[in-house]
């Protein structure tokens, strides 16, 4: 259960995300967010994760946990796609490949424990 849309703002676009908090917490937000810092600081091209006047990256309220980003750039191909539609061009594989190489370089060397998240949420070995 969760939702996303890009909103206008004064400052410009940003992405926001609900989750509903059975989910996704914020504790739970937090520990992604630290991550995609790591990535960006380690060269990836990311999406600024925005923090809230008191510093924090995720808000909880009413049953509902909230995120907001920096509106990404480029073409979003896959829009309108449900979620897991595969890549349907070979320059799109391989340019997500080579991406996807980059990532794990750069997330080499992130120290993090194994996440306290669901089951489906925090569990490669089910793939």
């Amino acid at each position: 259960m969760s939702a996303a849309a890009l909103v206008e703002t004064g400052a410009g676009q940003v992405f926001v995300k609900r989750h509903h908090a059975s989910v996704r917490s914020a504790p739970v937000l937090a520990e992604e967010h630290r991550f995609i810092a790591h990535l960006q600081a380690a060269g990836m091209p990311v999406v600024q994760v925005l923090q809230a006047a008191d510093g924090n990256t995720a808000l909880e309220h009413q049953g509902w946990t909230y995120e907001v980003h920096s509106a990404g750039r480029g073409q979003d191909l896959y829009r309108d796609a449900p979620s897991w539609t595969p890549i349907d061009a070979p320059a799109q594989a391989h340019e997500a490949g080579r991406v996807l190489a980059r990532l794990h370089q750069a997330a080499a060397d992130y120290a993090a424990p194994q996440r306290s998240t669901h089951l489906l949420v925090a569990r490669d070995e089910l793939i």
